[in-house]
């Protein structure tokens, strides 16, 4: 879905940075766009019976008919909102903007990533601070092995 890079950034005062720029693919939406109508079919055959799973899949190649949604196809369809958010990188840095507020002052310990401020993020890419320290799943494990 996306790519990250570790740059060294250089301000207008000269001051020098470390930052991880995240790209988002080119070609995401495009292979996430592709799959959808496969992943919508299969959710609603899920909820067919065998003889009405052949007759669907015959009938429709192409895009879905209307209809109202069945228990899996609906449940698919609240999840699929929430997977297009992930193509938006403004809702990732709103969420590192909230991580921000209620986490960082409260313990010394553990750290996130911040986004850099002098490149403000978009649709399509993130710049952040790196953030010093050890990754949340070496947290764990050595907390499982002491």
């Amino acid at each position: 879905m996306a790519e990250t890079f570790s740059c060294t950034v250089v301000d207008k005062k000269n001051n020098v940075n470390e930052v991880v720029v995240k790209i988002l693919r080119p070609d995401a939406k495009a292979h996430m766009e592709r799959e959808l109508n496969f992943m919508k079919k299969a959710a609603i055959v899920a909820d067919l019976s065998p003889k009405q799973e052949k007759t669907f899949l015959n009938e429709y190649k192409g895009d879905l008919p209307k209809h109202t949604p069945r228990a899996t196809e609906a449940g698919f369809l609240a999840q699929l909102s929430e997977i297009e958010k992930e193509f938006n990188f403004k809702n990732e840095a709103k969420n590192i903007e909230l991580g921000q507020e209620k986490y960082q002052k409260k313990d010394d310990k553990v750290k996130s990533v911040a986004l850099y401020e002098n490149i403000p993020s978009s649709e399509n890419y993130l710049v952040m601070t790196k953030a010093e320290g050890i990754t949340l799943d070496r947290h764990i494990n050595n907390i499982r092995n002491d």
